[in-house]
């Protein structure tokens, strides 16, 4: 873990937070817990892509890699609908919004989808399967199209 932490605490990689912060105003925070550590480096794993390959990648793809961050930010967050089972829904007055931070560490699973599209796009829905996304067949297509449109313009 101590070179996922180096690599999250790193230059390339904070260069590239500030490059999505500037695209779409989210809230950061530092304060990582040790559970998250562990998806993360378990995201890693399941995508066969070591901190140096990341390290790489941020350098060479800096703003696309921040362009497919905020277009997967703005279209998940707006898509976001919660179901409640009949008779489970949350009363009116407490249907507010609260906006959390996001932990510092939330890029790596961007980082290896974009990896994984990158290098090995015909992996992605074993992937997206792996780390336990809903809907992942769908959600494979829509992050390969997201990621096409981006670097086909180049």
């Amino acid at each position: 873990m101590k070179t996922l932490v180096d690599f999250v605490n790193s230059t390339s990689y904070n260069v590239l937070l500030e490059n999505v912060k500037l695209r779409i105003n989210i809230e950061i925070d530092d304060n990582i817990p040790d559970v998250v550590w562990g998806f993360s480096i378990k995201e890693l794993n399941l995508a066969n892509v070591t901190v140096d390959d990341l390290k790489s990648l941020i350098e060479l793809h800096t703003d696309s890699i921040s362009a497919y961050v905020e277009i997967k930010l703005r279209k998940y967050s707006d898509d976001i609908e919660q179901e409640y089972p009949k008779g489970y829904e949350p009363e009116e007055e407490n249907d507010e919004i609260v906006n959390l931070p996001f932990y510092k560490n939330f890029l790596i699973i961007y980082l290896a989808e974009y990896w994984i599209l990158k290098e090995n796009p015909k992996e992605i829905e074993n992937y997206v399967r792996a780390v336990r996304i809903p809907n992942a067949k769908k959600y494979a297509k829509e992050i390969t199209v997201i990621y096409n449109d981006i670097n086909s313009s180049k």
